[in-house]
């Protein structure tokens, strides 16, 4: 006997709402959204709505029923793709969104729903099914793996964080004293201050290394000024501590003065701050009164600048593990952002930008093209029009660039990257390099370079070049975070130019290689919505093989395959690169000729039909003669809508193969 709780369960309404899905899905291939689309869209309707309410309002749903909810939205689709045949791309859209944000219990039935609708309208005969159902899963997939792979990436340097939040063992080394640099010079400022005191000094000052020379790091002076040369250069230089009591006989400045102007150094002691190896500074205690220190206060004074060099050299500890965080802050923010592109122009502009806050520093990247290189972006660069030349400075992302392709680029440094594998290439003093950093003027001389290869499994996709006028630009923790961010941007461009290679898979003709007829379709609907806003002249030609079946009667469906690959390149060599041509059907091609008047169409269509007369096709030894038929028609001159410009150009084409064949006919106005 049954209880009641197994009849409850059976009747949970998920499970016959998802059983409901079946005959749903049957009726698309009975055509019932034509015959009974009322009936069927709103059963279909009410299913995805109780999945979405399930699933999203009341947040009480599971993988089955978000699985509902895709599954059903497949089924719309395929249902409105019966009269709207562009609805059949909806399936690219949630088979990525399926994959990007569900796990695979609720993302696989979405795939096999779309599997299965292309794959029945592939047996109807549908051009180009195969290609979206391929689209679709592939890009689905490439989306799932490359978020899973950036999830592990960002959990990983999460881990290292948190590594350096707990240790705390020692004082100043986690990451809430990261921001102790201000304490740090109040204790400084408080040293020198009890420096002044013990010493009997007017005062103490501090001064630090900075790009060859030295600038003011602390002192218990306000009013205290650098000057030029002085005993605290002279110190520097030497190496060793120096004390003077009568700074007037010896006629040397101290190297700094007081802004008062009043008060005159006459004794003096300077030693340099030394870590190490590192010179860090010097550091100077001054007087007014002469013979002001003797052999105590020097004694003294050593002690202070071993331990004003101690803190120094913390200092410098700490400024480097808070550049090394942000810098790793940086790369996580900035990977998350370029993995939200697809087009390669948004992922260079996003990776120029991305590199700039790891290093701010001149920055170009380079992708490899099939005839040569192209500069992608380029940022902390301006250009001039006026010269020629990209000036430092600005952001130069967003603007037109004047070097946008290189055929080549032998003879510089970026080329070098291209041929040295995978490892970054780093010059820290590139003034004397025997060739050019760039193939361009860039507005500085660059004294010193970062070139990183963008490299995947099939070799080098492009180059990411920083550049500088500085020498020792870059830091090593820096370099590795610019090599740990190109990898993350390698692989963006890796997907990115798979899908480049999907999307054309889905618009290309696969044995001519031209483009089939739904983008045909697709182009000339665009072209129109052109015309609505900015009129223009507009011609359309028919492309029809003479005799195409006897070809494949006497030689064979391979020769007559072969045929059609000749004639396909043909035409694409004959038109311009501007003109849209594609395989209309069968053994017929079309050419979208935009800005092209009536005489003009015609004259390119006598010149192909002309090539196409003149060159036999050669087919195991033997030479095929191939002619083609050409009908012609214009806009506006023959015809005012889209449908009617490909009616009369159709209506040509049959009058040049009623007419004896291997001729161009126009179409003319009905009357």
């Amino acid at each position: 006997m049954f209880r009641r709780p197994f009849l409850k369960k059976a009747a949970e309404p998920e499970k016959l709402l998802l059983a409901a899905l079946i005959p749903l899905g049957v009726g698309v291939y009975l055509h019932f959204p034509l015959s009974h689309p009322r009936l069927w869209f709103a059963a279909a309707l009410a299913i995805s709505g109780y999945f979405c309410f399930r699933s999203f309002y009341r947040r009480k749903g599971g993988p089955r029923e978000q699985a509902g909810l895709l599954v059903s939205l497949v089924v719309i689709s395929a249902g409105l793709s019966l009269s709207l045949r562009w609805t059949a791309y909806l399936s690219i859209p949630l088979a990525v969104g399926a994959a990007s944000f569900f796990d695979w219990q609720v993302f696989v039935p979405a795939w096999a729903a779309i599997f299965v609708f292309g794959a029945g309208n592939a047996v109807l005969g549908r051009q180009g099914a195969f290609p979206v159902i391929l689209f679709s899963i592939g890009s689905g997939a490439v989306s799932h793996f490359a978020l899973k792979r950036f999830k592990a990436l960002a959990a990983s340097l999460a881990e290292k964080v948190s590594r350096l939040d707990e240790q705390k063992t020692e004082p100043g080394l986690s990451t809430g004293d990261l921001d102790v640099l201000g304490a740090a010079e109040k204790e400084f400022s408080q040293a020198l201050l009890l420096a002044r005191e013990v010493l009997g000094a007017d005062s103490v000052s501090v001064f630090r290394v900075h790009e060859g020379d030295i600038a003011i790091k602390s002192s218990t002076a306000a009013d205290i000024k650098l000057g030029s040369g002085g005993l605290i250069r002279l110190c520097l230089r030497n190496g060793q501590p120096m004390c003077l009591g009568r700074m007037d006989q010896e006629k040397l400045s101290a190297g700094y003065g007081h802004g008062s102007g009043k008060k005159t150094v006459l004794s003096m002691m300077a030693a340099p701050l030394v870590l190490g190896n590192t010179v860090l500074g010097v550091a100077a205690c001054d007087s007014s009164r002469a013979g002001a220190f003797g052999r105590r206060h020097a004694s003294d004074f050593r002690r202070f600048c071993a331990f004003f060099a101690g803190m120094m050299g913390r200092e410098r500890v700490f400024a480097e593990m808070k550049r090394n965080l942000e810098g790793l802050e940086v790369f996580e923010e900035e990977s998350s952002k370029i993995l939200k592109h697809l087009a390669k122009e948004d992922i260079a502009r996003e990776g120029a930008l991305a590199a700039r806050k790891i290093a701010p520093l001149a920055t170009v990247i380079f992708l490899k093209s099939r005839d040569g290189y192209e500069l992608s972006a380029a940022a902390g660069f301006s250009f001039s029009a006026g010269t020629g030349r990209f000036l430092p400075g600005n952001d130069d992302t967003k603007r037109k660039k004047t070097f946008s392709f290189f055929k080549t680029l032998k003879g510089t440094l970026v080329a070098n990257a291209f041929a040295g594998g995978q490892e970054p290439i780093y010059i820290s003093d590139c003034r004397d390099y025997p060739v050019a950093a760039l193939p361009f003027d860039c507005g500085f001389q660059v004294r010193s370079v970062l070139l990183q290869p963008l490299a995947d499994e099939e070799g080098t996709l492009g180059v990411l070049g920083m550049f500088s006028d500085r020498t020792n630009s870059l830091s090593a923790h820096q370099i590795e975070l610019v090599k740990m961010f190109s990898s993350k941007l390698s692989f963006t461009f890796s997907r990115a130019m798979l899908h480049e290679k999907l999307a054309l898979l889905a618009v290309t003709d696969a044995l001519t290689g031209l483009f089939n007829r739904g983008y045909f379709e697709e182009a000339i609907s665009r072209e129109f919505k052109r015309l609505v806003r900015h009129p223009r002249a507009l011609s359309l030609l028919l492309i029809d093989i003479d005799h195409f079946k006897n070809i494949n009667d006497q030689f064979g469906h391979t020769a007559g395959d072969s045929v059609l690959k000749v004639v396909a390149s043909t035409i694409k060599k004959v038109m311009r690169d501007t003109d849209v041509v594609a395989r209309y059907g069968g053994e017929e091609f079309v050419a979208i000729l935009a800005d092209t008047d009536k005489p003009g169409a015609q004259n390119l269509a006598e010149r192909l039909r002309k090539t196409v007369f003149l060159n036999p096709v050669d087919i195991g030894g033997n030479a095929i003669n191939v002619t083609v038929s050409i009908g012609v028609a214009s806009y506006p001159r023959d015809a005012d809508s889209r449908e009617e410009l490909v009616e009369l150009a159709d209506k040509a084409l049959y009058s040049a193969k009623s007419g004896g064949r291997n001729k161009v006919c126009l179409a003319s106005r009905p009357a």
